[in-house]
C-alpha cells in the first residue's frame, strides 16, 4: 500500500504534529484528573464506572466528527464548529475541577471528554491527509505522543495544582483550535493529490485492533481500580516506559514502510501477557505496569498509524482516521467493570488465560501478513543482488568491446555467448 510521495517536512506537517501532541497531552491529563476527582468526590468504587462512561463519550466525540462533517459542508461553518467545541471543552475542564456537586462534576467531565473526542478526530483527520505517504509519519507521531506523556507525567507529579491543570488544558486546546482553523482544506489537499494504491487490509486492521484492545483492557481495568483504591499508582515512574515505547514504536514504524510494525507489536503483546502474573503482587506491580505501558506504546502506535495511513484513500476518511481510538474507547468502556469483577473472583490467572487466548488469535491473524512482509524483504534483497550481477556483467562486456574494438553486431554475439546457455547455432539463428 505504501508509496513514498513526500520525503520532506512542511509547515503544515509541523503544525499538525504539534496539534496531535497537544491534543494527546490534554486528553491524557484530563482523563487522569477525572478519575482522581471521581475517587475524592464519589469514592474509589465509582472510578471504573466514571472511567467507562467517560471513555465512551470520547468514542462518541470521535464519531460525531464524521457525522457533522457530512451535515456541514462549508469550510467556514466547520471552523466555527471547531471553535465552539474548543470553547466548550475549556469551560467543561474548569467546571469538572471546581464543581463539588457530583452532578456538575459528572456532566462537565463527560462533556469535556466528548468535546476532546471531536477535536481529536479533527486533528487525526488533518494529520492523515497532510502526512499521506510521508516517510516521517511514524517518527512525528511517536515523538509527539511520547513528549505529550512526559509532560502529562510532569504536570501530574510535580506541579500538582488545579491551576496548573487548567492552564495546561486550556492553553493546549486553544493552540490546537487556533492552528486547526488556520489551515484551509486547500493547503491540506496539496499533499493528497497523488493517491496511494488501495488494498483490502482494513478488515484485518479492525479485527486486530479489537483483539489488542481487549488484551490491554484486561490490565487497564484492574490498574485503574487499584489506583483509585490508593494501593498502587499509575502515575509512578513506570509510566515513562509508555513515552519511551511510543517513541520507539514510531521510529520502527517508519522502517521499511511499516514492515516490522505488526511484528514488534506482537512481541510486546506476548511480553504484556507474561507480565499479568505480577499484577496482583504489590512488590511486583511496578514491573507489571512497566510491561503494560511498553505494550501500550506499541499497540497505540499500531492502531493510530494504521488507520491514519489508510484514511485518505477511503471514502470515509473522517471516520477511518480516528477509528482506532473509537475501537479502543468502546472496548475499554465495555470491559472496565467486568474485568475487575473477573480479577476479584478468579485472580490474575483469569487475566493470563484470556490474554494468552487473545494473543494466539492475533498471531494467527497476523502470521500470514508478517511472513509476507519478511519474505518480500528477502525477495527485494535477491533482486538487488541480481541487479548488481547484471551491472557487473554489463561492465565486463563494455570493457571487452572497447579493448578489442568489437563492432555492434560482434558485441551482441559476445554478450549472448557469456550470458546465455545457447549454442552457436541458436545464436546464429
Amino acid at each position: 500500500m505504501e508509496k513514498s510521495i513526500n520525503k520532506t517536512i512542511s509547515k503544515a506537517m509541523i503544525i499538525q504534529g504539534i496539534c496531535f501532541s497537544l491534543c494527546f497531552f490534554a486528553f491524557q491529563l484530563t482523563e487522569f484528573t477525572i478519575n482522581d476527582r471521581a475517587e475524592s468526590l464519589m469514592g474509589a468504587q465509582s472510578v471504573n464506572a466514571v472511567y467507562s462512561i467517560g471513555i465512551a463519550c470520547t468514542a462518541l466525540g470521535f464519531f460525531s466528527f464524521s457525522v457533522l462533517r457530512e451535515v456541514y459542508k462549508s469550510e467556514k461553518t466547520r471552523k466555527l464548529l471547531v471553535s465552539i467545541i474548543g470553547l466548550i471543552s475549556a469551560v467543561a475542564s474548569v467546571m469538572l475541577l471546581f464543581g463539588n456537586d457530583n452532578g456538575v462534576f459528572l456532566a462537565s467531565s463527560f462533556v469535556a471528554l466528548l468535546s476532546f473526542g471531536f477535536i481529536g478526530a479533527n486533528v487525526y483527520y488533518g494529520f492523515s491527509r497532510v502526512f499521506l505517504g510521508n516517510d516521517y509519519t511514524g517518527r512525528v507521531l511517536g515523538i509527539g505522543m511520547g513528549l505529550a506523556v512526559i509532560f502529562q507525567f510532569a504536570v501530574q507529579n510535580f506541579v500538582v495544582t488545579k491551576y496548573a491543570f487548567i492552564l495546561s488544558v486550556v492553553i493546549s486546546i486553544s493552540l490546537v483550535v487556533f492552528f486547526e482553523i488556520g489551515i484551509t482544506d486547500g493547503e491540506i489537499q496539496i499533499y493528497t493529490i497523488e493517491k496511494i494504491e488501495k488494498n483490502n487490509h482494513l478488515p484485518l486492521i479492525i479485527i486486530t485492533t479489537v483483539l489488542l484492545s481487549l488484551v490491554l483492557a484486561l490490565m487497564d481495568g484492574v490498574v485503574v481500580a487499584k489506583h483509585a483504591e490508593g494501593s498502587l499508582s499509575v502515575s509512578s515512574y513506570a509510566r515513562l516506559f509508555y513515552a519511551l515505547s511510543l517513541i520507539a514504536a514510531g521510529v520502527l514504524a517508519d522502517v521499511k514502510k511499516r514492515k516490522y510494525l505488526a511484528l514488534v507489536t506482537l512481541c510486546s503483546l506476548f511480553a504484556s501477557t507474561i507480565s499479568m502474573a505480577f499484577i496482583s503482587n504489590g512488590s511486583t506491580f511496578f514491573l507489571a505496569t512497566a510491561f503494560m505501558y511498553i505494550y501500550s506504546g506499541f499497540y497505540v502506535m499500531y492502531f493510530t498509524i494504521s488507520f491514519i495511513d489508510y484514511a485518505p484513500v477511503t471514502q470515509n476518511g473522517e471516520l477511518i482516521a480516528g477509528l482506532g481510538r473509537i475501537i479502543r474507547s468502546v472496548v475499554a468502556a465495555i470491559t472496565a467493570i467486568p474485568v475487575v469483577l473477573m480479577f476479584e473472583s478468579f485472580g490474575s490467572v483469569s487475566l493470563i488465560v484470556c490474554s494468552s487466548i487473545l494473543s494466539v488469535i492475533v498471531l494467527l491473524l497476523q502470521i500470514n501478513s508478517i511472513s509476507k512482509s519478511l519474505s518480500t524483504n528477502e525477495e527485494s534483497k535477491e533482486t538487488e543482488r541480481t541487479n548488481r550481477d547484471s551491472i557487473y556483467e554489463n561492465e565486463i562486456i563494455n570493457d571487452y568491446t572497447e579493448k578489442f574494438n568489437l563492432t555492434e553486431r560482434e558485441a551482441e554475439v559476445f554478450e549472448l555467448l557469456i550470458t546465455t546457455e545457447n549454442g552457436t547455432q541458436e545464436i546464429a539463428d
